[in-house]
C-alpha cells in the first residue's frame, strides 16, 4: 500500500513533530533523522518494503504521539471539569455556612430572650415570694407578741413560767 502523499512529508512531519522524534526507535538514528528528513527523499537504492515499512512505522508512532496528546487534553478537560465542579460545590457550601451562621445567630438572639424573659419571671416570683414571707413573718410576730397560741398549743407569752 502506497501513500499518496509525497515520501518526505511523514518523515519531515515526524522529525519536526514532538517527544523523541518519528524516527525515534526504527532504527534510523538518533535524534530522529530519517534519510528523507536528510536528503528530502529516500535513497534511489532502498527498498520499496524497507521505505514502506519506515513509512508504516513512523505513521504507527505519529499515531502513538497524537494518542497520547489527545489522552492528555482529555485529562486536563476532565482537570478543568473538577475544577470547576469544586468551585460551583464550594460556592453552595459557603451559602450553606453563611445560612447556618444566620440561623445560629438567630436561636442565640431568641436563646438570650427566653433566658432574660425566665430570669425576670424567676425575679419576680422571688420578690413575691419575699414579700409573701415578710407578710407571714410580720403577722406571725404580730401573733407572738400579742400573746396568742401558736399552732401546737403553745402560748406565745412566757407560758413555760408558770409551771413549776
Amino acid at each position: 500500500a502506497t501513500s499518496p502523499e509525497p515520501a518526505g512529508t511523514f518523515a519531515q512531519a515526524g522529525s519536526n513533530g514532538g517527544v523523541g522524534g518519528a524516527g525515534a526507535g526504527t532504527g534510523a538514528g538518533a535524534g530522529g533523522a530519517t534519510p528523507a528528513a536528510a536528503g528530502g527523499g529516500f535513497p534511489s537504492s532502498a527498498r520499496p518494503e524497507d521505505i514502506i515499512a519506515q513509512l508504516e512505522a513512523e505513521v504507527h508512532e505519529l499515531r502513538n504521539l497524537l494518542a497520547q496528546k489527545d489522552q492528555r487534553i482529555a485529562e486536563l478537560s476532565r482537570a478543568d471539569a473538577k475544577e470547576g465542579r469544586l468551585k460551583k460545590d464550594m460556592r453552595l457550601l459557603a451559602g450553606e455556612l453563611r445560612s447556618a451562621r444566620r440561623q445560629l445567630s438567630e436561636r442565640g438572639r431568641t436563646w438570650q430572650e427566653e433566658r432574660r424573659q425566665l430570669l425576670e419571671a424567676i425575679a419576680q416570683l422571688q420578690s413575691a415570694t419575699d414579700a409573701g414571707s415578710q407578710q407571714v413573718a410580720g403577722s406571725s410576730d404580730s401573733l407572738y407578741m400579742s400573746g396568742v397560741s401558736t399552732p401546737g398549743g403553745n402560748a406565745a407569752a412566757g407560758e413555760g413560767g408558770s409551771r413549776g
